[in-house]
């Protein structure tokens, strides 16, 4: 409502030699909720900025504020409840005019305090404080209408930030924000000599884990926050103050001029809701040269060379740095190249031409700009001789060169002649080379490593060894051989890496044999279709052959057809299953694809017992069905896609559940989120993670019934469900699912 109330027959006093022009009358047109003081607040200003002076002012019935100095070249209008209003005095006139457009007033922390910043959905806009109103004003916030983001801070509680929410929906809002510790975060720079550093850094906050899109636009945005709020800095001590309610995903990278800066978790110690995270020395300016000399024949060159620089760990008492140093320099033989503004620790080199890696090694990096390293490019050549173990030659095995840590077109493959001899040119910048000989199909590889220019490089000797492992794969109650059976090796070595073998058995014998094993087990994984799974564990000594026997169970066969409502076949519904109460960690689980008349097949555990199917068919809904082996064709019948459906996640207390996945649960057993993709790609769906307002998309999913319904959060160390209960499905548009807890558990 507009409120009535007298009118100033003058805004300021004037002198008489001060009247240059007739006076100019000020009207204001503004809402104010009645029960408010119902001013505004009015400041002149003269040609050059100079403020003329401020009243408070209560407008009349009409708009009328009262007369201006007749020198007024701008009018300031403002109130807590309304936008600011400036307007222009132009000579000739004799009325102007401010029409207030009112704020949306918010209260978001109950009867909690708290602070608030706002920023409009414009390029480049700060975020800015928004002071509190006084009680006579009806309390809480007034934040600009429109799509806005919100930085929401109570009073001894993590900040919470909110994109482009619509300020008028937010309007009376007394939702009472959620209590978490800590609230902000202190850290004190000291430079290399143990001075305060006094210079404001830039605060990135960036994600621990790689983020959705609104994800990163939160990210961006606490961000634009700390360049001009919430980050300040004092005798070498800085405060984050609010730090992001979920602190436990994101890092800070805090970087001053001129230094790489460092990287900071949310992690320390906690005093009266303060982190601290102590004292952090920067290390003075770190940099390092690398220069190549061409050691090549008659003036080769090799063109331009590559240098990848990339911090390995950072030494011992410094904080990683803001950004780990991945850097490249272009340079050539003969040539020098500079990384500068590093972080003192060790660091792994790599030299590139175009085409291949010809240097990889780990150098240290010591504080300050003295590091230096000169390497040479030359042409290097290593040779030798692969045999098996009573030392006679391997023909047309396969020799290859390799270097650690390198990444694409490094590796220099060549056959060995009839005598098992190898020879293999390259260009050799430094660091030692793997040589490697996979002798057959079915032998491990072996491999030795040396330096290239070292007095082995002509005379290299590669020898399989006697140990091994030889798998037949049996059918348990013929017991005749399985031929084409899969099998999958995970082999751990008492002396070096562990490593994945996958193989099938041949036919007609069904054997599998891997040779060249060192001593170390092996773990033996042997499917075959219309079997259940083995599994078998050995212990190889060294240079022994282990012979392992695997006998399959014949697997129980269910032969179904998939059918739309009208008694149609489905042709390409992918049948899932069986479904486990833990197959909803573990990903994928087997599944076979319906053919053209719609019928599959699929191997399934024997005995009494049902087991959970999952159905996944285009313009379907996702159907679950228990099924038991059966020789004859069972029917499953689908229901037509429905429409999407918006509920709402909440905690007991009223929360927003943010950033959760709803979790099915059908008779004890999780309908894995795999499966949902599936159903998503299909179009049979649409299953999205809640926002920060707790909306959450979820529709068409499932054919009617009853479900027991989970939130599904990550947490640091894994995920974590949060029970909502049983639930009727399809859910009812605007349905709100509460958790009878308060916190995840």
């Amino acid at each position: 409502m507009i409120l009535a109330a007298s009118v100033f027959s003058a805004f300021f006093a004037l002198a008489p030699d001060e009247t240059v022009r007739p006076e100019v009358r000020l009207d204001v047109s503004a809402e104010f909720p009645t029960g408010t003081p119902g001013v505004v607040l009015v400041e002149a200003f003269s040609g050059d900025g100079a403020s003329l002076g401020t009243r408070e002012v209560r407008p009349a019935a009409n708009g009328e504020v009262g007369i201006v100095p007749a020198e007024t070249a701008r009018v300031r209008v403002s109130s807590p409840l309304h936008e600011t209003c400036e307007v222009f005095v132009e000579p000739a006139s004799e009325i102007v005019s401010c029409s207030m457009e009112a704020r949306a007033r918010i209260h978001p922390f109950g009867d909690r305090a708290g602070r608030v910043w706002a920023r409009r959905n414009e390029p480049g806009a700060p975020f800015l404080a928004i002071p509190p109103l006084a009680k006579e004003w009806g309390g809480g916030f007034a934040v600009p209408r429109g799509r806005i983001d919100l930085v929401l801070a109570p009073e001894g509680s993590t900040g919470s930030l909110l994109r482009l929410v619509d300020a008028a929906s937010l309007a009376e809002s007394r939702q009472p924000a959620k209590k978490r510790d800590p609230n902000r975060l202190k850290v004190r720079f000291v430079d290399a000599s143990g001075a305060e550093v006094r210079d404001r850094p830039v605060v990135k906050v960036e994600p621990l884990f790689r983020p959705r899109k609104e994800e990163e636009l939160e990210l961006a945005a606490w961000t634009d926050f700390y360049e001009r709020n919430g980050a300040s800095m004092a005798s070498g001590v800085l405060v984050l103050d609010p730090i992001p309610e979920r602190r436990e995903w994101v890092v800070f990278n805090v970087r001053f001029e001129g230094q790489p800066g460092v990287r900071l978790a949310a992690a320390g110690r906690l005093v009266d809701g303060v982190l601290d995270l102590g004292t952090i020395r920067l290390p003075r300016r770190t940099s390092f040269a690398v220069s190549i000399r061409s050691g090549l024949p008659n003036e080769e060159d090799p063109g331009p060379l590559t240098l990848d620089l990339s911090l390995v760990r950072p030494v011992p008492g410094l904080n990683p740095p803001a950004r780990a140093p991945s850097l490249s320099r272009e340079t050539r033989a003969g040539s020098a190249a500079t990384f500068d503004q590093l972080i003192p620790g060790e660091y792994r080199l790599a030299v590139r031409t175009p085409d291949d890696t010809v240097g990889s090694f780990e150098v240290p990096v010591a504080e300050g700009d003295e590091n230096r390293l000169d390497l040479e490019l030359t042409r290097e050549v290593v040779a030798g001789r692969v045999e098996d173990e009573n030392g006679k030659e391997i023909v047309n095995a396969l020799v290859g060169l390799m270097r650690t840590w390198t990444k694409g077109g490094s590796r220099h493959e060549v056959r060995t002649d009839a005598q098992g001899s190898f020879r293999l040119e390259f260009l050799h910048a430094g660091g030692s080379v793997n040589v490697w000989a996979t002798p057959t199909a079915d032998c491990a590889t072996v491999a030795v490593e040396l330096d290239p220019r070292g007095p082995d490089a002509a005379g290299i000797l590669l020898r399989t060894r006697p140990g091994g492992v030889s798998v037949r794969v049996r059918d348990a109650t013929t017991k005749e051989p399985i031929g084409d059976a899969r099998l999958e090796l995970d082999v751990a070595l008492a002396a070096g890496p562990n490593w994945s073998k996958r193989g099938r058995t041949s036919l007609p014998d069904g054997v599998f044999s891997l040779c060249n094993l060192p001593a170390g087990s092996v773990r033996i994984t042997a499917t075959a279709r219309g079997y259940d799974q083995a599994d078998r564990e050995v212990e190889i000594e060294a240079d022994q052959l282990a012979e392992v026997e695997l006998s399959l169970e014949r697997a129980a066969q269910l032969r179904g057809k998939v059918l739309g409502s009208a008694g149609a076949p489905v042709p390409g519904a992918r049948v899932f299953g069986p479904l486990g109460p833990f197959v909803g960690f573990e990903g994928e689980p087997p599944s076979v694809a319906c053919g053209a008349d719609g019928t599959f097949e699929m191997d399934l555990p024997a005995g009494p017992t049902p087991t959970l199917l999952a159905v996944v068919a285009t313009g379907h809904r996702l159907a679950l069905r228990w099924m038991r082996p059966s020789p004859e064709e069972q029917p499953i019948f689908l229901v037509a896609a429905g429409s999407d459906e918006v509920v709402e996640l909440r905690y007991a207390d009223g929360v927003p559940v943010r950033d959760a996945w709803i979790v099915l649960q059908k008779d004890g057993l999780l309908v894995p989120g795999a499966i949902f993709e599936e159903a998503v790609s299909a179009g049979g769906c649409v299953f999205e993670p809640s926002s920060r307002d707790g909306f959450q998309r979820f529709g068409g999913c499932v054919e009617p019934g009853t479900y027991a319904l989970h939130a599904r959060l990550f947490r640091p160390g894994g995920f974590a469900h949060l029970p909502l209960g049983a639930y009727q499905l399809p859910l009812p548009p605007g349905a709100e699912l509460r958790s009878p807890l308060s916190e995840v558990p």
